[in-house]
């Protein structure tokens, strides 16, 4: 192998290199502002006594999780919560927080060890599908 050649090739990894490194510095970055979005992201209790009969569509989007919902209220009660999407990394598991919502009638539940900011993009979803309830509701 001649002396350009191995300069050549020094060159190309370099240069593979760097683009390498800009590419993780760039994904940490992302990743750095999503975990502030959802360290930022609060949710608000909703009170049911002043949600009527319906169906109600809602979503959050922070980026590396998203979430659509449709919840269904009953009687000021929500009868039913259905992830209509859910894209979530390696939150798969949040998806039980649906159940306790409905259990405890409030968003006010703990989030889900392991998937924190699934749980909290889905509580922020059911959230903003109630708080929404004038513009997406549909009769039972």
């Amino acid at each position: 192998m001649t002396s350009f050649t191995k300069l050549k090739n020094l060159y190309k990894m370099a240069t593979l290199s760097f683009f390498i490194i800009i590419l993780l510095f760039s994904n940490c970055a992302k990743f750095a502002q999503f975990k502030t979005a959802v360290d930022d992201l609060k949710i608000e209790n909703i009170d049911l006594r002043k949600i009527p009969d319906g169906i109600y569509f809602g979503s959050c989007d922070l980026e590396f999780v998203s979430v659509k919902t449709k919840v269904v209220v009953k009687n000021h009660t929500i009868q039913r919560i259905e992830l209509i999407e859910h894209n979530n990394g390696k939150g798969k598991k949040a998806e039980v927080i649906i159940d306790n919502v409905i259990s405890a009638q409030s968003l006010d539940v703990d989030v889900i060890t392991g998937a924190t900011a699934s749980s909290k993009v889905i509580l922020k979803a059911i959230e903003n599908s109630l708080l929404e309830l004038n513009k997406t509701k549909s009769e039972i």
